[in-house]
Parts: structure tokens; C-alpha cells; sequence
């Protein structure tokens, strides 16, 4: 099976791809410098980096990040990478555009 991306997050710094999306969860390419600070009220994210290194601040916490780490970000946290990093994005429930709360 050959899946596609879509993109359905464009900024400047930050450029995120779809990539599966179904009832229970969605997997997303994120290619990353600086996103912005957000949240989820209903979505817990899981972030697996697959190339680079960045610094996420997540709560009150600043966590250096590279390949091959998996971190987990709970609802309600504030967060946001900022370095040069490619990471996939495991959202449950399935990330949704209404749920995704800028802070910044």
C-alpha cells in the first residue's frame, strides 16, 4: 500500500503532512525549525523524531530532542519544537483543526 500525504499545516517554520487518519488515531510528518506554542484539549500526541535535533518545550519544561526519542505529550500541555527536526506526530482521538489551540 503507498500512502500519500497530504498537507494540511503550512507556515513557514513549520510544514506538517497527513499521512492516516482513522476513528481511533492519525499519523502525521511534521518537518519543523520553530512551531508555534499550542495545545490540545481533546488529542494526546506521541512524537517519534526520526532526523535532526530540536528543543520542545513542553509545561514549564525545555527537553532536548533528536533522533530516535519518543515523547509524549499529554492534553492540555502547552508545546512547541524549535531546531531543525523531522518527527512523525501520533495524535489520539485523530488530530483535528479544532483542537489545535495557538497560544502564541
Amino acid at each position: 500500500m503507498k500512502l500519500k500525504p497530504k498537507r494540511f499545516l503550512n507556515f513557514k517554520t513549520e510544514k506538517i503532512y497527513e499521512i492516516l487518519k482513522n476513528t481511533n488515531f492519525s499519523l502525521a510528518l511534521a518537518e519543523i525549525r520553530e512551531s508555534k506554542l499550542h495545545l490540545h484539549r481533546r488529542s494526546t500526541e506521541l512524537y517519534l523524531v526520526y532526523d535532526g535535533e530540536g528543543i520542545l518545550f513542553l509545561g514549564n519544561s525545555k527537553i532536548k530532542i533528536r533522533k530516535g526519542d519518543v515523547v509524549k505529550i499529554p492534553l492540555n500541555t502547552p508545546h512547541k519544537v524549535v531546531g531543525r527536526i523531522r518527527l512523525f506526530v501520533i495524535s489520539y482521538p485523530p488530530w483535528n483543526e479544532n483542537d489545535h489551540i495557538l497560544l502564541e
